[in-house]
């Protein structure tokens, strides 16, 4: 995103409420829309947010597009990187709504496989051990599981 804002910076003036702000809204929205799906509970909120950040995605690849053909500069780099993007996005995506997919909840190294949970661990749970699919954990999930809190109740769950 930041070089998004790099290569905007060079848009003409007259861009500025324009193109320029079309650009950078859509980038912010593609890391906002995940985070906040992150966030959510549920699969089928966790892919809404999925599929808005994927929209945004597409959004800024037209306007990437758009800022090529006006010959606002090269934007071979920004594409590939949001190709990327793309990829990871859409397999975040499939990976959420899998039957077996791991669906990761907040507070207190709490996290859930096939809808059990797990309590707080001073390690990694042995079934992620074992080679189960790790695919919805991000490092802050496998931090919480490492590092749980001292008044962990299980009242969060």
């Amino acid at each position: 995103m930041l070089a998004l804002y790099a290569f905007t910076a060079a848009f003409p003036k007259q861009e500025t409420y324009g193109l320029t702000s079309q650009m950078r809204r859509a980038a912010v929205s593609i890391p906002a829309n995940i985070a906040e799906g992150f966030a959510k509970r549920s699969k089928p909120d966790k892919a809404r947010y999925m599929n808005v950040a994927e929209g945004s995605v597409e959004e800024s690849r037209y306007y990437l597009i758009l800022a090529h053909d006006l010959g606002y500069g090269q934007t071979d780099e920004l594409l590939a990187a949001l190709e990327e993007v793309s990829r990871l996005l859409n397999s975040y995506a499939r990976s959420i709504l899998a039957p077996d997919s791991l669906l990761p909840t907040f507070g207190c190294g709490y996290a859930a496989l096939r809808g059990r949970p797990i309590a707080c661990q001073p390690s990694l749970p042995a079934y992620l051990r074992q080679g189960e699919p790790m695919a919805l954990f991000s490092p802050l999930d496998l931090r919480a599981l490492r590092r749980p809190r001292q008044n962990c109740t299980g009242s969060e769950w």
